[in-house]
């Protein structure tokens, strides 16, 4: 992940965490390899045409989760130039979210876009925050939709959201 994620003796992750859930979080623990899981971001897709996401998306389920223990749910977006291309899966292995969620019941779901040069133009791997996507909403395709509810991309990820939050104890959908 150089330059992107480096050891800084700074635990980044605790505190931004900490503004986020409030300075009451355990330390961070181990991750469990075994927890982070990989499924089809496709499944989630309602619209024809590419949003430029990764075919494959990644959800780290601590184990207290997986026995069914009541967990919050964290969205974490990687940054333009971090796709798995770029970075693997050090952003999600190595940016110190998974011990912190592991240790304070907290599910992560890290969404993946994809580089493209054309159609839609995303050549540096971003998430849509300035509307590549927008002619694939219908009926607006001029709007600033792409970062509501109406936007392809930000739709999907709402739907693993939910999907996640329905099968909270029984994370087995994700295989």
């Amino acid at each position: 992940g150089n330059p992107f994620l480096n050891a800084c003796n700074y635990n980044g992750a605790q505190a931004s965490l900490n503004v986020l859930y409030g300075a009451g979080l355990k330390k961070a623990t181990d991750q469990v390899q075994g927890n982070l899981l990989s499924f089809s971001q496709q499944d989630y897709v309602t619209v024809h045409g590419d949003l430029s996401l990764g075919e494959i998306g990644y959800v780290y389920v601590p184990t207290t989760c997986q026995r069914g223990e009541e967990c919050r749910l964290l969205i974490s977006f990687h940054g333009c130039e971090q796709t798995l291309d770029d970075v693997g899966l050090d952003f999600v292995t190595k940016s110190g979210q998974n011990e912190i969620a592991e240790a304070n019941n907290l599910i992560i779901l890290y969404p993946q876009v994809k580089k493209s040069l054309i159609s839609p133009t995303n050549p540096m791997g971003c998430f849509d925050w300035w509307g590549y996507n927008s002619e694939l909403i219908p009926f607006f395709p001029t709007t600033t939709g792409y970062a509501t509810k109406i936007g392809p991309q930000v739709e999907a990820i709402w739907k693993m959201a939910l999907q996640l939050a329905e099968e909270e104890s029984d994370p087995t959908w994700i295989f």
